[in-house]
């Protein structure tokens, strides 16, 4: 059964107004009701001193304030806060290994590609909603499991940082 999107208060945060009314026209399509847009990392943090949130889309290029990857590390390293776990979805159009890789290690749920189609967003909605991975803590990641699956372990050799 797809998951209730009606009561789901979203954050988005996205650079581009273009962009922006594109989400909220899928969202909207989706059922979600509640959607804040920000424009920059400072305008994301401002709206989470103010209110509380379900999820968050965050596109990679946000400016001069900050990448999407450096405002999910500091939602995750806000220590003894809700928002801290607030599950988040990555948006770029730059696919290049580096931007997909600093999202993961910043903590993303989810990631979407530019063009978003409403079938792709759906599934990253449905994902954090309904199967989102637990945290894992380490000296260097704070975040959702990254293992997609799990695999035995044969020795310390496949361990990688």
């Amino acid at each position: 059964m797809p998951p209730q999107l009606d009561k789901v208060k979203v954050l988005l945060v996205e650079d581009h107004f273009f962009m922006r009314n594109i989400w909220r026209t899928m969202l909207s399509g989706m059922g979600v009701r509640e959607i804040v847009e920000a424009a920059s990392v400072a305008d994301a943090f401002i709206a989470l001193e103010s209110d509380k949130f379900d999820m968050a889309i965050v596109d990679y290029h946000l400016g001069k304030d900050g990448s999407g990857a450096d405002f999910i590390r500091r939602l995750r390293a806000m220590e003894g806060k809700p928002a801290q776990f607030l599950p988040v979805i990555g948006c770029t159009a730059d696919t290049r290994r580096t931007v997909i890789n600093d999202f993961v290690s910043a903590g993303a749920d989810e990631l979407v590609a530019k063009p978003v189609s409403a079938a792709s967003a759906y599934s990253r909605l449905f994902a954090v909603i309904e199967r989102r991975r637990a945290f894992v803590r380490t000296k260097a990641f704070f975040g959702p499991d990254r293992r997609r699956k799990m695999i035995s372990f044969d020795g310390e050799e496949r361990r990688e940082q």
